[in-house]
Formats: C-alpha cells, structure tokens, sequence
C-alpha cells in the first residue's frame, strides 16, 4: 500500500510540476 502511494505522489508532484511549468516558462521570458 505505501509503495502504491508514493507511486501516486511522484505521479501527482510530476503533473502538478508539468502543469505549472509553462506558466513559469512565460514568466521567465516575461522577467
């Protein structure tokens, strides 16, 4: 059960990081 769990963070903290990674992007060029 915990090896399932923290397969799902990693899965969670992967999306989230994609997710937010463009907006960071443009926030960069915009700097």
């Amino acid at each position: 059960e915990q090896i399932i769990l923290f397969c799902d963070y990693l899965l969670y903290s992967a999306i989230g990081f994609i997710k937010n990674f463009p907006e960071n992007n443009k926030r960069g060029k915009k700097n």
